[in-house]
């Protein structure tokens, strides 16, 4: 028995979180509901739900942090526990993203959890993921190495200010603007100047607008908790079999640390079973892809490649999951 948990995914914007449907709708794609067929087709039964406060979920989303979707998830998979027909000592979990994060909490909570399926689960804090996404992404724009190292150490600067005051406090605003005129330097290249017709005090005051409107994501509620929370402590808590899985490509979630830390932290849990696999050519949402960056999805055919699901299909087997 699986069930699949429809987590909400922060890949569609690198500096807040989307409510999710069931489907994990992103634009035309609907990975999850292509997940759960397969799944099924393997003779699985497979539960999925919306995020709190979309579709037919009731609740308020924008005042909730990851631990609050910890909780509806393992809420959802006890209800899915109690479900006729379903093995209750089998019922697992899927997480996306988010839902990487979790999965291990809601293992760590329950014991009973039967395994894991994660897709592109986060190591690193909060902080560095997002530090590193940007700093991905600004690379692979063609930014030159002296401003992105200025943008690091805003971005750096600016978590740093979002966590020491109240997320209502206007007197962090003085901060934040203080941190990026001190870093001008290296953050005027990256403002864009195509002519002569805008002057340099209209640019400074257009960038310091921008970073200003992005610094209010970094108040919000499930961002201040992203920004501080390690997901890798949970890693020790658990001891079901766990799959994850990254592509390649993926600029969102970066392969290569996350997966290493979380390697780093599975020594200290020899009871646990896990398995991690980077697959070639794929993005963040698990589609082949050419550069990996978020605008390319949406041009992409394929919702999630059957690479990647049949990787899970393998691991199932292997684990002896599938019914």
């Amino acid at each position: 028995t699986a069930y699949e948990i429809s987590t909400r995914d922060w890949s569609s914007d690198v500096c807040s979180s989307d409510l999710q449907d069931r489907d994990e709708t992103i634009g035309r794609h609907k990975p999850f509901l292509e997940i759960a067929k397969y799944l099924a087709s393997l003779g699985m039964v497979v539960l999925r739900y919306d995020d709190r406060g979309v579709g037919r979920s009731t609740g308020d989303f924008l005042s909730a942090t990851t631990n609050n979707f910890a909780d509806d998830a393992r809420a959802v998979w006890q209800y899915a526990r109690s479900l006729e027909g379903v093995d209750k000592d089998r019922v697992g979990l899927l997480g996306h993203s988010e839902g990487g994060i979790v999965g291990p909490m809601v293992a760590a909570w329950q014991r009973e959890v039967a395994f894991l399926l994660l897709i592109a689960p986060p190591g690193l804090t909060g902080s560095e993921v997002l530090s590193s996404q940007l700093d991905r992404i600004a690379e692979l724009q063609g930014v030159g190495d002296a401003s992105r190292a200025a943008a690091r150490s805003l971005q750096s600067e600016l978590q740093r200010i979002a966590l020491k005051y109240p997320a209502d406090d206007e007197s962090a605003l003085t901060d934040v603007r203080k941190a990026v005129l001190d870093r001008w330097q290296g953050l005027s290249g990256l403002s864009e100047k195509t002519d002569g017709s805008i002057d340099a005090g209209t640019i400074k005051k257009q960038v310091l607008e921008q970073i200003t409107a992005q610094f209010r994501g970094l108040q919000s509620p499930w961002m201040r908790h992203f920004l501080a929370y390690d997901p890798s402590s949970n890693w020790v808590l658990f001891d079901c079999p766990v799959f994850a899985i990254w592509g390649e490509k993926d600029v969102q979630v970066l392969p290569g640390i996350n997966r290493s830390k979380l390697e780093t932290v599975v020594t200290h849990n020899t009871n646990l079973q896990a398995d991690f696999l980077i697959i070639p050519n794929l993005n963040h949402l698990m589609q082949t892809a050419k550069t990996g960056l978020p605008d390319e999805y949406e041009s992409i055919d394929e919702a999630i490649s059957p690479v990647a699901l049949e990787a899970m299909g393998l691991w199932l087997r292997k684990r002896e999951i599938l019914p």
